[in-house]
Parts: structure tokens; C-alpha cells; sequence
């Protein structure tokens, strides 16, 4: 340990409960009560090593220099819970372009799951979620990964045609999607306010903001219906990053980045993308992009061209969550792998 700094003795404590959140994107029902009790834990543990003590647990967020960037996450995932609320379609037409749109206009999560419940059978729905994660790609609130990292050395003209190839290889059927009932108008018009203030750095939460309200005042009464164990566990998620990130473990990741660019040069930009790729599949996408966020944020010498466009098209396209949402993990998962298979190449042909 002579190498290391003093606070990695701590690291193996605070990266269990962060370990262990690998399991949970993978279950449907019991995710949030896994990531708010893996968050317990984690505030344990950060208290029990002296990472965390009372006073310092109200500037965590402070601390950790991700205050806007969680505001962003909250603002979105509670979009994409309004919407599902409202549980009527924003566009219609056929699937191969009704697909992408939803999900780059209102995220690929709530999208997958509003598509699944007018599928026609579980390969349609896995094509349907696989399609909406290639429009994700296509805007800022399509994924996590872009709304934490646009702005920040992205070419979004890069994700867009990565997002189509995404697409190409979902190939939703015209008649994979059934869906019933007339488009939403306020849906839609929260929906495009949104987007509308994503594209420019300094509005995008602002944007989500305006378009929550105008879903919460046309919910009303019915905002109790709304199911918010998303929220859950966004939240559960985020506090056992922040935990890591307090205990230095994004800090130490980040010295380990500057050296191993220093060893490879480059070429550090292919595996940087397939362990993107990997933590957001472990981790999904929402956890896995404010951790990168962090450790790219503490690795300022890092000068690598194009390397957060790949790191952000690897945690984009290796996220599982719409499929899980749709409930089309099996039926979709070998397709989901070879989006990640192109995606990782092309990256490495194009930015390479």
C-alpha cells in the first residue's frame, strides 16, 4: 500500500456497496428497495471508516461537485415518471420511426416501457426497447450519459449516427407496435419544451423542470397513481456513488487513468469505451454515468481526442434498462450485444 494514497485503505469497504449494486438493474420489482438499502449501508459503512461524519452528510453533494448534475438526473428520471403516468403514446406511426423519437424525446427507459405495453409479443417489445436506446443516442435526454455529458467534449453529429446504426440493427417490424387511444398534446408539448432546452447546455434543467409542470398540472389529482420506485431508485444509486466518490475512490480511478494514458497513450480509448460499456450493463446507465462523470472530472490532464464521445456512445449503448423495463431481456439480449459489438468498433474505426 506504500504507493497508494492514505485513503485507499478505505476503498475496499466503500466499493463493496457499490459491487453489490451490480445485481440489482437486473431484477424488475425489488431494484428500489435494493438500491435505498444498499445506500443504508454504504452511509453505514462511510460513517463506520470516518469517510462521513453527521455534520458533513448535508454537503456530500457539495462535496462531491455533482450538485447540478444529480438536479438533472432527479428532473429527468421524474419526467419519464410523469410520462408513464399519462401512459398515452406522444407520436404515432410506424414503430421503425415512432420508436426513436420517443425515445430520444422522453429517454430510453420510459419510452421502452410505454412501446412494451403496445407490443405485440416479447420480440417485438425487444426490438421496440433496442430501437428507442438507438434514438436515445440521437438526443440529449435519450440517456443519462449525454444529458451528464453534453457540452463536456461530445460530437453529438458522432452519437446521432451511431444512435441510426443502433436503430438499423433493432429493426422494429411496422407491426410490432399497437398501440391504441389519441396522442397526448401536453405530453408531447412537455416533451419537445424539453429537448427544445437540452440542446443548449445552460437550460436543459430548467427545460425539465417546465415540462414536469405542465404534466403535473394536467395529472393533478392523479399524480398519487404515479409509480416512483424509479425514483427510488435513482436515489439509492446516486448516494452509494456519492459515498465512493466522497471516500476518494473516483480520485484514485482517475490517477490510475492519467497513468495507464501515460503507458498507452491513445489507445486508451477502446477499452476506456468497453468498460463503459460493461459499468453501465452492471451498474445501468444512471449510476454508471454519474461515476464516469466523476472520475473523468478528476482526471483534468487526461488529453485523449474523442475519448468522452466514446465513453459516452460505450454507457449509452451498454445499458440494459430498457430491455428490463420491457420485460424482453432474453428476447432481446442477443441483439443488445451485437448493438454494443458495432458500436464499440465503429468507435474505434471513426475516433480512433
Amino acid at each position: 500500500m506504500s504507493g497508494l494514497p492514505e485513503y485507499a485503505v478505505h476503498l475496499p469497504w466503500l466499493g463493496a456497496p457499490l459491487l453489490a449494486l451490480a445485481i440489482l438493474p437486473w431484477m424488475r420489482k425489488w431494484r428500489w428497495a435494493g438500491a435505498l438499502g444498499l445506500a443504508i449501508i454504504a452511509l453505514g459503512v462511510g460513517a463506520w471508516r470516518g469517510i462521513l461524519i453527521p455534520n458533513d452528510v448535508g454537503w456530500l453533494i457539495t462535496h462531491a461537485g455533482l450538485s447540478e448534475a444529480l438536479v438533472a438526473l432527479l428532473m429527468w428520471c421524474i419526467l419519464g415518471i410523469l410520462l408513464r403516468t399519462h401512459s398515452r403514446p406522444i407520436v404515432q406511426g410506424n414503430a421503425m420511426w415512432v420508436a426513436p423519437i420517443m425515445g430520444a424525446f422522453m429517454g430510453e427507459v420510459p419510452a421502452a416501457a410505454l412501446l412494451s405495453a403496445g407490443a405485440r409479443d416479447q420480440k417485438a417489445a425487444a426490438r421496440l426497447a433496442l430501437a428507442a436506446a438507438g434514438g436515445g443516442l440521437c438526443g440529449r435526454l435519450g440517456d443519462p450519459a449525454l444529458l451528464l455529458l453534453w457540452g463536456k467534449g461530445l460530437d453529438p453529429w458522432v452519437l446521432g449516427l451511431l444512435g441510426l446504426v443502433c436503430i438499423a440493427i433493432a429493426s422494429p417490424e411496422s407491426d410490432d407496435l399497437q398501440q391504441e387511444g389519441e396522442v397526448d398534446p401536453i405530453a408531447l408539448a412537455a416533451c419537445v419544451i424539453a429537448f427544445g432546452f437540452a440542446v443548449t447546455q445552460q437550460y436543459a434543467t430548467q427545460g425539465l423542470a417546465i415540462a414536469c409542470g405542465l404534466l403535473l398540472f394536467q395529472l393533478r389529482g392523479n399524480v398519487r397513481t404515479a409509480d416512483w420506485k424509479p425514483l427510488c431508485w435513482l436515489m439509492g444509486s446516486m448516494t452509494v456513488v456519492l459515498v465512493c466518490v466522497a471516500g476518494g475512490g473516483t480520485t484514485l480511478a482517475g490517477l490510475g487513468l492519467l497513468e495507464a494514458e501515460g503507458m498507452i497513450g491513445e489507445r486508451i480509448l477502446m477499452p476506456m469505451s468497453g468498460c463503459a460499456a460493461l459499468l453501465s450493463a452492471l451498474l445501468g446507465g444512471e449510476a454508471a454515468s454519474l461515476l464516469t462523470l466523476s472520475i473523468l472530472d478528476r482526471s483534468p490532464g487526461l488529453d485523449v481526442q474523442n475519448l468522452r464521445t466514446s465513453v459516452a456512445a460505450g454507457l449509452a449503448v451498454g445499458g440494459l434498462g430498457p430491455l428490463v423495463v420491457s420485460g424482453a431481456l432474453r428476447a432481446g439480449f442477443w441483439r443488445w450485444l451485437i448493438q454494443v459489438a458495432v458500436v464499440l468498433g465503429l468507435c474505434f474505426w471513426v475516433l480512433m
